[in-house]
């Protein structure tokens, strides 16, 4: 840029001044984006840019490239607020100044991008199809763009032709793996799942180096297992992971190594086949190479789970408690139901009655009054009645038409009379049992009702 800045001779043509502007323009314009590519503060560099990119437009006719001149001048030096219509009409200069240009593609696809930030999804959608037209990387890029525009509006056959004929015409595009993805979306939402795993399988077996790549391979792995085929999930999670497996950590470490979301999959798969041995493993390596990730909490809750099941109460404690409240919700909340039971039954009744009040509203009906109800039978046992009474009333008034209330009316009762036998008060407590048969015989605990009796 120090070098075009000047001129070379004390007086130069036209033509030799036309090439030094212009070339001065396109590093000056390579300076910028280098600064903004590195994050560094660029604004000052694009405006020195654009000024010289506006020097050279002096001299278009005898620039080496006068459209790429103009097209970099209209990118740069174009506010982002010019009215759309007056944004047109520089463009269409362009358009009808190099009809045969490269860039027309490039161009067609940075006014369809303007059209929408305007909010005109039509005209941005003719300037898309007018890129797509002419192919190339650009013309791919606007393709996926259309298709991706087209579903989320609801025009399923429409977008998906878009895709398809990109994919069919379009070899070796970095987009590919993209467009794969969305048709693979649209087709599970559509409900043709067969097509959507199909899409899932050619995408995993060939772009797993690429981003929708390796989601495809996790999702083809969370459908094996949502439709209980566990053993082919262990099959394909097993190839995945011979790689970092190898003995020799020197031949290991010139392999790729998998994404630590495999170990996810092969845990939760073999806890799905009650194999807790290989789950726990699978799930302590994952939480190992990751921080904070979209499957730490579910992992925590698995072992937490398996824990429960192996009747090893302070182990699941232990990882119900780290379950993230910032994190997935419904395993938040999952845990704080099952931590929430253990701390009853270990009589930690203030631990528990606390872990119930910090899930807020849970999604489904039951884990709601689930968690209403072990409030009140918490309350029950720490002796605080009045409280007890008063969420009482209130839980009849919010669940009681439903048919799975009866069971937890009847719990407090029963646990009223279980507080009062243990404080040797039988009469409160005799009561309380019979309460449990006149009001709620058909409830499960009738025949503990009976026992104590």
């Amino acid at each position: 840029a120090s070098i075009f800045a000047k001129p070379g001779a004390a007086k130069e043509d036209s033509l030799t001044t036309a090439k030094r502007l212009y070339y001065l323009s396109e590093s000056k314009l390579m300076l910028a984006r280098k600064k903004e590519f590195l994050k560094q503060p660029s604004e000052k560099a694009f405006a020195e840019a654009g000024e010289d990119l506006k020097k050279a437009m002096a001299f278009v006719k005898q620039v080496p490239h006068p459209d790429k001149l103009m097209f970099r001048f209209l990118t740069v030096t174009l506010p982002d607020n010019l009215p759309l219509d007056k944004y047109l009409l520089f463009w269409s200069v362009f358009e009808s100044s190099y009809p045969e240009s490269d860039l027309l593609a490039e161009s067609y696809l940075t006014i369809a991008e303007k059209c929408e930030r305007a909010g005109n999804s039509d005209l941005a959608g003719t300037y898309l199809d007018k890129a797509i037209i002419l192919k190339g990387y650009y013309g791919g890029k606007a393709a996926i763009k259309r298709g991706k525009s087209l579903l989320a509006e609801g025009k399923r056959s429409e977008g998906e032709s878009v895709l398809k004929t990109f994919l069919l015409e379009t070899k070796k595009h970095p987009g590919q793996a993209e467009a794969y993805w969305l048709l693979s979306e649209s087709a599970l939402a559509s409900g043709d799942a067969g097509a959507s795993a199909a899409f899932l399988e050619r995408l995993a077996e060939d772009y797993d180096y690429t981003e929708p790549g390796v989601k495809a391979a996790g999702k083809t792995i969370e459908n094996l297992i949502a439709s209980g085929e566990y053993a082919a999930a262990t099959r394909k999670i097993s190839r995945k992971l011979d790689t970092a497996r190898i003995a020799d950590p020197v031949a290991a470490s010139y392999l790729a190594q998998p994404e630590p979301s495999w170990y996810f999959y092969a845990g939760k798969a073999a806890y799905r086949q009650q194999n807790f041995a290989d789950a726990r493993s699978n799930l302590l390596e994952y939480l190992n190479r990751v921080q904070t990730t979209s499957y730490q909490n579910e992992s925590l809750y698995l072992l937490g789970a398996m824990a429960i099941e192996e009747q090893d109460v302070e182990s699941a404690l232990l990882h119900l408690e780290l379950v993230d409240k910032n994190g997935d919700q419904s395993y938040y909340q999952l845990a704080g139901l099952e931590a929430g039971q253990l701390l009853y039954d270990l009589r930690r009744f203030e631990e528990s009655l606390t872990r119930y009040k910090g899930l807020g509203n849970l999604p489904a009906v039951q884990q709601q009054m689930l968690a209403n109800a072990m409030q009140i039978r918490n309350l029950i046992q720490l002796g605080r009645d009045k409280e007890a009474k008063s969420q009482t009333d209130a839980f009849k008034k919010t669940f009681g038409k439903n048919k799975e209330a009866n069971d937890h009316l009847a719990s407090f009762e029963y646990e009223r009379g279980k507080k009062a036998f243990t404080n040797k008060s039988y009469d409160p407590a005799l009561r309380y049992q019979k309460n449990v048969l006149k009001k709620h015989k058909n409830s499960s605990y009738a025949d503990d009702a009976k026992y104590f009796i």
